[in-house]
């Protein structure tokens, strides 16, 4: 960094904050305007993006939507689950570090992984699951501190849970952990378990019933809960994680822990979202996430995404922004407001998750494109492998990592 021009400097600040230029998607002619409110608004992208840089990792990959890679902050190391959980070095395609499997039986279900500050070590949370069926099937939680310079871990947390259903997604930020349990069918069961790792206490979290889904993001010592309130409308909580101070229970079996619902914790923040004439839309499906500030700390920019079916089985997409500012040395209170709300006939197809400058990887007429929020029936084409398995967007790199079915790699792409 501090070889770099004042100008190289400007240059990065801006990829970082609105994405990479070639993502830009051409400005629509006027006769083509209402085009892009009809059914016919995911037609094939006409722009292509431009690859900077890329990196193959050489690793005989399995695969399949279990083993979406991940590209750590500061794009150096990747991880992904090939029978076991890997990290590799994307520079050097180097194995740095794999997970030890528990048992011949046993493969790693979920996983989550948090760069330390100073960028030389990881903490990683891995759900392992055992067993097939019934009584017999089980998971391990397991939090590790990796370092990446030695390629030893150090193990901070070991807990086993019994349960017939596995976790469905592991989140890590600072000392606090959790998994995530989405289950769709019958009956219908959503909780998650939260862990303060450093103290080994932890908690089951459920919005106002179990049966009701929802979202959670971890960001500085809260907790960003979105879920359906009493009168069925979505609604975002933001909880400081002393207000579960009394809730922490010391156990290493969470099978014991009561059940503890959103509404019975104090939050900072409670915001319905207004859905206006699009209330009785059914059903609808979330995409969620918060995403702090590359230039500004303690800043975040909160995204939802709300998909609904009309009568007449139409897709309609509304898309929320939100700016949270949390205290500081110069700032006393928590700031929070809605500066963006986009709601249109289209959706925004694709894989979970949005970029920090509110980009979407979705696959539109067999090729994977960028949208972005302010304009989804956009598309800029990304030139992926014919065979690109389970990309993955980064957060502010403007990378799309994935894998290749038949060639057995993991692809990290950079545009410019």
């Amino acid at each position: 960094m501090r070889s770099q021009s004042q100008e190289a400097l400007v240059t990065l600040v801006k990829g970082l904050v609105n994405g990479p230029a070639s993502w830009t998607a051409p400005m629509m002619p006027k006769s083509s305007f209402l085009a892009r409110f009809l059914p016919g608004s995911t037609r094939r992208p006409q722009k292509r993006a431009e690859i900077s840089n890329q990196f193959i990792i050489h690793a005989s990959v399995q695969a399949g939507p279990w083993n979406a890679p991940r590209l750590l902050a500061g794009g150096e190391y990747v991880l992904f689950n090939n029978q076991t959980l890997e990290c590799w070095s994307v520079r050097h395609d180097k194995l740095v570090w794999s997970y030890e499997r528990n048992g011949p039986d046993a493969f790693v279900s979920v996983f989550g992984a948090e760069v330390v500050e100073g960028g030389d070590q990881v903490n990683i949370i891995v759900c392992e699951r055992f067993g097939t069926y019934g009584d017999r099937e089980r998971s391990l939680i397991q939090i590790l501190n990796l370092n990446f310079a030695t390629g030893m871990s150090t193990r901070l947390l070991s807990d086993f849970y019994r349960d017939i259903y596995g976790f469905t997604e592991a989140k890590i930020c600072g000392n606090i952990a959790c998994l995530l349990l989405r289950q769709y069918g019958s009956p219908k069961k959503n909780y998650s378990i939260l862990m303060d790792w450093q103290v080994g206490s932890c908690l089951k979290l459920a919005a106002n019933d179990s049966e009701t889904p929802f979202h959670l993001s971890l960001i500085s010592n809260r907790v960003l809960f979105m879920a359906e309130n009493f009168s069925g409308t979505p609604e975002i909580s933001l909880i400081n994680t002393t207000a579960f101070s009394r809730h922490w229970r010391q156990t290493t079996d969470y099978s014991t822990l009561d059940t503890l619902h959103i509404s019975e914790i104090e939050a900072d923040i409670r915001d319905s979202v207004a859905l206006g004439t699009r209330k009785q839309l059914y059903p609808w499906n979330r995409d969620f996430g918060a995403y702090e500030s590359p230039v500004r700390e303690g800043t975040y920019k909160v995204l939802l995404q709300l998909v609904g079916y009309t009568s007449r089985g139409r897709t309609h997409a509304m898309v929320y922004s939100y700016s949270l500012s949390l205290p500081n040395g110069t700032r006393d209170r928590v700031i929070w407001r809605r500066t963006a709300a986009q709601s249109a006939e289209h959706m925004l197809y694709g894989s979970s998750g949005f970029s920090y400058p509110g980009h979407k990887l979705q696959f539109r007429q067999r090729v994977y494109a960028i949208t972005h929020l302010g304009d989804p029936s956009h598309a800029v084409a990304l030139d992926l492998l014919d065979d690109a398995d389970s990309p993955r967007l980064s957060t502010y790199t403007g990378a799309v990592t994935y894998t290749s079915r038949s060639q057995e790699l993991v692809v990290i792409t950079y545009f410019k």
